[in-house]
């Protein structure tokens, strides 16, 4: 199997991979910056540090947006209704469903800028 990590994850997945499998090689095969994402290779995306920066509320929001149509072109849902379905003011609806974007497009922009 092959993967392509990120440097500042490579540690914690060997050890990932040693606590799983005892009697595992591991072997580095190249240490580059990532030109193209073009490659025969899996990507390895540390799912669980996004997560960490997601408050229980604003997955929630997310989630609410993006079933209610917040997401679609054009938009078929308002803010103050999304914000009426969760029992809060447009504006904390707001404040949760940026915070969460934003922590998304942390995550994933570094990642799309591989390529």
């Amino acid at each position: 199997m092959n993967l392509l990590v990120t440097s500042e994850s490579t540690n914690r997945i060997v050890k990932d991979i040693r606590s799983e499998i005892r009697d595992v090689k591991i072997k580095v095969l190249k240490l580059a910056p990532i030109k193209k994402l073009d490659t025969p290779y899996p990507l390895y995306l540390p799912l669980d540090k996004l997560k960490q920066n997601i408050t229980k509320r604003q997955m929630e929001a997310l989630t609410v947006a993006l079933n209610n149509g917040y997401y679609e072109i054009p938009r078929q849902v308002f803010l103050r209704t999304l914000a009426e379905e969760m029992n809060i003011k447009r504006k904390t609806y707001e404040d949760h469903l940026r915070k969460a974007e934003k922590s998304i497009m942390d995550f994933i922009i570094p990642v799309l800028m591989l390529s």
